[in-house]
Parts: structure tokens; C-alpha cells; sequence
């Protein structure tokens, strides 16, 4: 679900809210109008159950509310939800950045564990990947849409640097590990001496140095700590 989803989610409930009259103790319990106010009520629960943390205090609130349905108020109901659409839609961005820095995290603890195995090439491989999203990522929101499909580390690198997103060192870094992450994907290095790689000239490849990986992966995980927070 993006941004633009959630919003307009909010909206449609909120917009079944509105007008509804309040339950009076004057003119009686009106069914029809209970049941509209409860149905758009459990659809914004429902919403809410799938974006809160442990505890939220919307879904709280608003669940007390319909503990009995028949007296629920429309307007307060409303107020829940406007206040929701708020909270969660301004803090979409920040939920998004989070969840996928914690996913890109995993995939680096993943890439870390490939290394302490041996399995150095694919551990350069996965982490890899995790830098090219992340330079996409930053590119998209420091220097705009990114118009090659194909478009790589080095071309993510060179914008970003063109951009003073980061500086010279940083950039230098960062082609290091692009350098050595094409190495690998173009079976240039071998993961051990006891498994030499030969191209079709004959030429032994060279064996990927651990301590190269190692570093990767920490910087990598440094950089994602500073730029995606």
C-alpha cells in the first residue's frame, strides 16, 4: 500500500462518517444509522489493526467506542479516523524508511553469516544488491527519477556524488565495493585456492580477499546508518 493508498483509505471511511446523525435519547435508537456508523467504524478498526504497533491509542479509543454499537457516536468516530489519517499518513515515510532499512539490516546479518561460513563470492553478491537499492533509493529522493532501468551502482554513485549527497571518500568507497561486486557476478574471483576458477583463455582468476568482504559489509552498514537513518 503507498502513501497515496493509506490517505485515500482514510478518506473513504471517514467520508461514510460524515453527516451521520448522532444517537439521541429524545428520538430513540435508529438501527440503519447504528449500523452505518459501526460498519464504517470496524472498516477504519481494521485499517488501523494492520498499521499499529503493540498499543495504539486510535484503535483503542475507537474500539472502546463500539463496545456498544448502538449509542456509538458518528462524530467521534470521525475525529478517531481524521486524527489516524493524520498520524499514520504523515508518518508514512518514516515507517517505510524503517521497515526497510530493518529488511536491508537482515539481508547484511545474512551476508555477514555467508562470510564467517566461507562463502565469500556470494556474500559480496547479496550485499551488493542491498547497496545498489539503497543508492536507488537515495538517488530517487536526492537527484529524481532514475530514467535507466538498467542503471547500476556506478551510474547511482556518479548522480549522487554530482548532487553533494556525500563527498569524494565516500564515493571512492562506494566504487570500490561496486568494482567488487561486478567482480563476482562476472566470475573474475575465486572463493578459495581450493576452488581456482579458469576462464576460457586458461587464466586462473584471482581469490577474493575475505578481509575486502568483511569491510564491505561494515561499511555498507555504516552507510545505511548515516543516509537512510
Amino acid at each position: 500500500m503507498t502513501r497515496q493508498d493509506l490517505d485515500t483509505r482514510f478518506r473513504e471511511i471517514a467520508s461514510e462518517l460524515q453527516g451521520l446523525p448522532e444517537p439521541s435519547r429524545v428520538t430513540g435508537y435508529d438501527p440503519a444509522n447504528a449500523a452505518r456508523t459501526l460498519g464504517a467504524a470496524t472498516k477504519a478498526l481494521a485499517l488501523i489493526d494492520a498499521l499499529k504497533s503493540n498499543k495504539d491509542v486510535f484503535y483503542e479509543k475507537l474500539n472502546k467506542e463500539l463496545e456498544t454499537p448502538e449509542v456509538a457516536r458518528p462524530s467521534f468516530c470521525l475525529a478517531i479516523v481524521e486524527a489516524a489519517r493524520d498520524h499514520y499518513v504523515s508518518g508514512f515515510d518514516r515507517l517505510r524508511d524503517a521497515i526497510l532499512s530493518e529488511a536491508f539490516d537482515d539481508l547484511l546479518s545474512m551476508a555477514e553469516h555467508l562470510h564467517r561460513d566461507g562463502f565469500h563470492l556470494a556474500a559480496v553478491s547479496l550485499c551488493g544488491g542491498v547497496l545498489e537499492d539503497t543508492l536507488r533509493k537515495l538517488y530517487t529522493s536526492h537527484v529524481g527519477n532514475i530514467a535507466k532501468r538498467d542503471s547500476g551502482i556506478n551510474f547511482l554513485n556518479e548522480g549522487l556524488k554530482s548532487q553533494s549527497v556525500y563527498n569524494q571518500p565516500q564515493w571512492s568507497e562506494i566504487r570500490s565495493w561496486g568494482d567488487l561486486r561486478n567482480d563476482v557476478d562476472h566470475g573474475r574471483l575465486s572463493n578459495s585456492e581450493d576452488i581456482l576458477t579458469v576462464d576460457e583463455s586458461g587464466r586462473h582468476h584471482d581469490v577474493i580477499d575475505p578481509t575486502a568482504v568483511a569491510r564491505m559489509i561494515d561499511g555498507i552498514r555504516s552507510f545505511m546508518s548515516k543516509y537512510l537513518g
